[in-house]
């Protein structure tokens, strides 16, 4: 999706004139946060405003084309711009009693802020943990304390801070979450970040970037980076470039008929949208073949099986369970 036809996503609704409003209003961006949470409700429980996202979504070329690798979260697009980006992210169940499996590493955003409404299905457990993570850079091994532990039911809006490292469950039941992202901090280099001349030289810039010792004013990721696992009893590092080089390059027909299965199961289970307003948006027009069998099937009514998460997904040690971080965190 080119960033024009991201930005034009609902330009001008009253939901985005409210968040652009507070945006302006707020120049802290945790007080924006704050703020915005009952926008994120708003959105989130009104039917008609999800279905014109899905709508939104199947003439957008750049989302019906997605290259869906194990690295993405299957998403809608809903509106960005240079401050916030506004989105929807589906995340499976685990199937019978794997609630206590970790869904992925240990992690967090870098310089970004998340605020997250849930909206559809069990929502998830998660953790949050203390900022101040200790990593011996030989053995790896790390320490890091659980700052606090909720489920998305009793605190909803959530938000995870910047350089906040954090834990997502595996929910009960599939669920989706409405969502703004936006860096920490107001930077005037924040428009350069989608900046279409610069966008081929991103890796250039950003080893650039790393030799000036500019990357902390700049906004961008550290240079070294590290994801978290627990193995035999201890808190684990893994560089983020190792972690997810794997998922990364796992965007082949198997990983892409997931995804969309995945989204059209949403689609068929929530409600939101309906195949009558969906079809004609489409009408007439080349599809991949992971795409068109899951929309057929929608279109017919038959019942689309759930999709549930693979728990081994990157994680080092195929596996890690809430018992286990609670232990090697303690």
């Amino acid at each position: 999706m080119s960033q024009a036809t991201q930005a034009d996503f609902f330009q001008g609704h009253p939901y985005i004139e409210e968040v652009n409003a507070l945006e302006k209003r707020h120049t802290d961006r945790r007080d924006f946060h704050k703020a915005v949470e009952p926008v994120l409700v708003k959105m989130g429980r009104d039917k008609a405003f999800l279905s014109k996202v899905i709508e939104r979504n199947f003439t957008d070329e750049g989302w019906l084309n997605f290259d869906w690798s194990d690295y993405n979260i299957p998403f809608f697009y809903v509106h960005e711009t240079d401050d916030y980006i506004l989105k929807i992210h589906l995340f499976p169940a685990g199937g019978a009693d794997t609630q206590h499996y970790a869904a992925h590493a240990i992690h967090h955003h870098n310089n970004y802020i998340l605020t997250t409404y849930a909206f559809f299905g069990s929502g998830y457990e998660s953790m949050l943990f203390d900022k101040d993570v200790t990593v011996d850079e030989r053995s790896l091994k790390s320490s890091m304390r659980v700052n606090k532990h909720f489920h998305q039911k009793d605190w909803n809006p959530s938000r995870v801070d910047s350089w906040e490292p954090h834990i997502v469950f595996l929910p009960e039941s599939l669920s989706a979450t409405f969502l703004m992202w936006s860096p920490d901090v107001k930077r005037k280099t924040d428009a350069l970040r989608n900046n279409r001349l610069l966008k081929p030289f991103k890796k250039e810039l950003r080893h650039l970037i790393y030799r000036l010792g500019m990357g902390d004013k700049l906004g961008i990721a550290r240079e070294k980076t590290y994801q978290f696992y627990v193995d035999s009893g201890t808190v684990q590092a893994i560089s983020e470039e190792d972690y997810f080089s794997k998922s990364r390059s796992a965007n082949g027909p198997k990983e892409k008929e997931y995804a969309m299965q995945m989204i059209f199961s949403f689609l068929q289970r929530s409600g939101i949208g309906s195949a009558i307003q969906l079809a004609p948006l489409i009408e007439n027009t080349e599809r991949p073949d992971y795409f068109k069998t899951w929309f057929d099937r929608y279109l017919k009514g038959e019942e689309i099986p759930e999709v549930l998460h693979r728990y081994k997904l990157n994680i080092p040690n195929d596996s890690y369970t809430k018992q286990d971080i609670i232990h090697a965190c303690s």
